[in-house]
């Protein structure tokens, strides 16, 4: 069994949750804040294996990552080989207990689910900590002793293979990543021809801009993809603008190194774009579905905000036309969206401008949201992890 080394005291950051990309970086963030405020303890992370558990490798300051099988563990239960793998004994466990959360509320929960709700009871079990334990979600509790500090900055450092696959793509002149959508339905996005609309409108508005246009096809090893997006539909854009580089499928390293030397990210709501401030790349964010902006990292980002007093629907979204048939979410339908276009050419603008700074970013975001018809308790003003 793996021990520790005697001279720090130990951490484990136990994390297994869903696996999309952005609870990977929720997790990076707060091992980032927790390292800040503890130098003397070494940090160790426990993560879904069917996320991007690799993306650790880029955090100097977590000592280890333990890539946990949620669907080995439903069938093995504590003789899965993935549990084995974790040391039993902490100073300090901090857990993420949101699937408990998730479970009392959801009526028939799926095969992750269980097996996630499963491991959060049982690794309360099966692991010690001597010196306390706590929780992330969906209260956050800190044991005593154990410090944190709020909005510490996450810098990925990327290696220096994708960095040089990067510069193969440089351009002289404005640039923007572009991700269409997340890994939620096609119908919680922009359509194609909304996007058509607003690269025009961006074209129109930069001279000389290249797009890096990106994103996964098809789900590999069960990591999440770019869903909904057909090549159908990705071609129609490749074709439409001679300015548009097909950057799918390049890699996840790759993709950050493209992210990280382009002046702006664009994208609507998604985990992958918590990504984008951690390499210094400003997020420019349509916003408009379940969950709000709420990762800051201390780079200048711009949230274009729906005209809807329900947003955001925290989890309860339920689009659905007259026959009962799921359908475009209402802030991602052309007639409502198209109408945010010179918002979105506008706050491209802004983020290309070096006096648009994080705190200025902060303050025209409290700005907005007291001009927004949305739900504003619900919006977050500022950083609170």
């Amino acid at each position: 069994m793996p021990v520790h080394p005697v001279s720090m005291r130990t951490l484990l950051i136990n994390y297994v949750y869903y696996n999309p990309v952005g609870h990977v970086v929720e997790a990076l963030k707060f091992s980032k804040g927790l390292h800040e405020a503890n130098p003397d303890i070494e940090i160790h992370v426990a993560l879904n294996r069917y996320s991007p558990t690799q993306l650790t490798e880029a955090c100097p300051w977590i000592a280890k990552t333990y890539p946990f099988d949620i669907h080995e563990f439903l069938t093995k239960g504590p003789d899965a080989a993935c549990l084995k793998r974790i040391p039993r004994t902490w100073d300090y466990i901090m857990t993420n207990t949101l699937v408990l959360h998730d479970l009392a509320k959801i009526k028939t929960p799926g095969r992750d689910e269980k097996a996630m709700g499963n491991y959060v009871r049982v690794s309360g079990t099966l692991f010690r900590a001597s010196s306390g334990t706590g929780t992330f979600f969906p209260k956050i509790v800190f044991p005593a002793g154990l410090h944190y500090r709020i909005d510490a900055k996450v810098e990925l450092q990327i290696p220096q293979h994708a960095i040089r696959f990067a510069r193969r793509l440089e351009h002289d002149g404005p640039t923007i990543c572009l991700l269409l959508g997340g890994s939620g339905p096609y119908r919680v996005s922009p359509t194609i021809s909304t996007w058509i609309k607003i690269i025009r409108a961006l074209n129109d508005s930069f001279p000389n801009l290249r797009i890096y246009l990106t994103g996964v096809r098809k789900s590999k090893k069960g990591y999440t993809a770019t869903s909904g997006y057909t090549d159908s539909r990705i071609d129609k854009i490749l074709t439409a603008f001679r300015n548009v580089v097909d950057c799918y499928d390049i890699g996840l390293w790759n993709q950050l190194a493209i992210m990280e030397q382009s002046a702006v990210f664009l994208s609507p709501h998604t985990g992958f774009g918590f990504l984008a401030p951690c390499v210094n790349t400003p997020w420019l964010t349509i916003s408009g579905g379940n969950w709000p902006e709420y990762f800051f990292n201390h780079v200048p980002f711009y949230s274009v905000m729906p005209d809807n007093p329900d947003f955001p629907y925290l989890g309860n979204l339920t689009a659905r036309d007259e026959n009962g048939r799921p359908r475009r979410i209402p802030d991602m339908q052309p007639h409502k969206l198209e109408k945010k276009i010179p918002e979105i050419i506008e706050a491209a603008h802004l983020l290309m401008t070096d006096s648009f700074t994080y705190e200025a970013a902060l303050k025209r975001h409290r700005l907005n949201i007291q001009r927004a018809n949305v739900r504003r308790d619900k919006v977050h003003l500022r950083p609170f992890f």
